[in-house]
C-alpha cells in the first residue's frame, strides 16, 4: 500500500500541471492598443489590459501604467489600425496643442505611417508656422518619404490595370449636369457616418417596414426612435425604403469639403477657361462654391476621377493615403509634386506655394481625417447623362 502514495503524488502533480496550462490557455488576450475613457471624463491612451488585475483595466504608457477600477470605466476602444489611432489621438488634442501633434507625429514615425505623420506635422505647423521642432520634424518626414520613393519600382514594373477578377470601373466621362435632389440624398446616405448625429425626416410607417422586411421584430421596432430606424434602414434597408428616409443636412464629411475645401477649389479650377468648361477634359467643375448643387456636384466628381500618371492609376481622392491623391499633387507647383505633378498647362503654377499652406493642409486633413475610410460607390451616379428617373417614379408621359 505504500507505494499508492507516491502515485496519488504523481496523479495530483499530472492534475495541477494540466490545471496550469488550461488555466494559461484560457487566459484573456493580451494588452491591445487602445483608448479607456473613464466616468469622470478623462481619456487614457496606450497598450489596454483588462486581465493582467481583476477588476481593474491597466493602461500602459510611455510614462508609467495607469491603473482604474473597473467600475469607473465608461467606454473602451481598441484600434485595429494605426490610422485609427491616430484619428482618435488627433482628436482629443486642443485646438492649439503643438507639442501635443509633436508627439502624435513622432508616434506615427515609429510606426512607419509616414502620411500619418505628415498630417500631423501639417496641423501643428499651421498653429506654429516659426516653430523649431515642427520644421525640423518636417523635414524628417520629407527625408522618410523621399528614401521610400526611392524604393518603390521603376513606374514601367507598377501595374496600372485591375486586380484579375475585378469587375471593369465604368469610364470616366465629363460631368455635363450637377446632382438632383434624390442624388443629394445618395450622397448624404453613403457618407454619413456610423454613429453620427444628423437631422433626418423618417416616415412614421417605416417602422411597420423594418418589421415585415425582418430587421427588426415587432417589439424591438416599437422601441426604437425615429432616427435610429432611419439610421438601420440606410444601413440594411431595400433601395425603396431608403429613398423614404431624407437627411436635412450635410455630413460632416460633405459638410467640411463645402466649407474648406470646395470654395479654393471653384475659385482655382472652376473657371471657363480651365475646369469650368470645354477646356477641362474629363475635369468638369461647377460654380458658384455657395450653390448645394453645384457644391455636392464637384463632391462626387472628385470621388470618380482618376487618372494614370507614369502607368499607375491614381484617385483624385485617397482617403487612406491623402499624399497619393491627384487632388493634393495638383494643389502643389509642379516642380514640387514629383509622385504627379498636374499636367503641363501653361501658366499653372500651382494653387499653393507649400504642404504647409492653408488650402492643402485643410484638403488633407478633409480627407484623411473627416472622411469615412471607405470609399463608396458612386457609379450609379452618371452625370455625363440626364438622370435617370427612380423605379418607383414613372417617367414623364409613361402609361399614356
Amino acid at each position: 500500500m505504500s507505494l499508492g502514495i507516491p502515485r496519488l503524488k504523481r496523479l495530483a502533480l499530472v492534475a495541477a500541471v494540466g490545471g496550469s496550462l488550461l488555466a494559461g490557455l484560457a487566459r484573456p488576450a493580451a494588452a491591445k492598443p487602445g483608448m479607456v475613457k473613464a466616468k469622470t471624463g478623462q481619456v487614457f491612451q496606450g497598450d489596454v489590459d483588462e486581465a493582467a488585475k481583476p477588476g481593474f483595466v491597466i493602461i500602459k504608457q510611455p510614462t508609467g501604467p495607469v491603473t482604474i477600477n473597473q467600475a469607473n470605466v465608461d467606454t473602451i476602444t481598441y484600434f485595429d489600425t494605426p490610422k485609427a489611432e491616430f484619428d482618435a489621438r488627433m482628436n482629443n488634442l486642443g485646438r492649439q496643442d503643438v507639442p501635443g501633434r509633436v508627439a502624435l507625429a513622432r508616434w506615427a514615425l515609429s510606426q512607419k505611417e509616414l502620411d500619418l505623420a505628415g498630417q500631423a506635422v501639417a496641423s501643428a505647423k499651421q498653429i506654429d508656422p516659426a516653430n523649431a521642432e515642427v520644421t525640423a520634424l518636417e523635414k524628417q518626414v520629407a527625408a522618410a518619404q523621399q528614401a521610400v520613393a526611392a524604393t518603390r519600382p521603376a513606374p514601367s514594373t507598377v501595374p496600372a490595370t485591375a486586380a484579375a477578377g475585378d469587375p471593369p470601373r465604368p469610364p470616366v466621362l465629363a460631368a455635363k449636369r450637377q446632382v438632383t435632389p434624390d442624388e443629394i440624398q445618395l450622397v448624404r446616405q453613403r457618407e454619413l457616418k456610423a454613429n453620427e448625429k444628423i437631422r433626418m425626416l423618417v416616415p412614421p410607417d417605416l417602422k411597420k417596414k423594418i418589421v415585415e422586411a425582418g430587421l427588426k421584430t415587432a417589439a424591438e421596432a416599437r422601441a426604437m426612435s425615429q432616427p435610429d430606424i432611419g439610421l438601420l434602414v440606410i444601413a440594411q434597408g431595400t433601395p425603396e425604403m431608403r429613398r423614404e428616409v431624407k437627411i436635412s443636412a450635410d455630413p460632416v464629411g460633405v459638410m467640411d469639403y463645402r466649407s474648406k475645401v470646395n470654395r479654393s477649389i471653384v475659385s482655382g479650377c472652376a473657371s471657363a477657361a480651365c475646369h469650368g468648361g470645354d477646356k477641362g477634359g474629363k475635369l468638369v467643375l461647377f460654380a458658384p462654391a455657395e450653390n448645394e448643387a453645384a457644391a455636392i456636384t464637384n463632391f462626387v466628381v472628385l470621388q470618380k476621377f482618376e487618372r494614370k500618371n507614369d502607368g499607375v492609376l491614381r484617385p483624385m481622392v485617397d482617403r487612406t493615403q491623402p499624399l497619393n491623391s491627384l487632388l493634393l499633387s495638383y494643389l502643389l507647383p509642379p516642380n514640387q509634386s514629383p509622385r504627379a505633378p498636374h499636367p503641363d498647362v501653361q501658366g499653372y503654377k500651382g494653387m499653393v506655394k507649400s504642404s504647409t499652406d492653408p488650402v492643402f493642409v485643410a484638403a488633407q486633413e478633409w480627407m484623411g481625417r473627416t472622411l469615412s475610410a471607405n470609399t463608396p460607390n458612386y457609379d450609379d451616379i452618371d452625370l455625363s447623362q440626364d438622370p435617370k428617373p427612380a423605379p418607383d417614379k414613372p417617367a414623364a408621359g409613361a402609361g399614356k
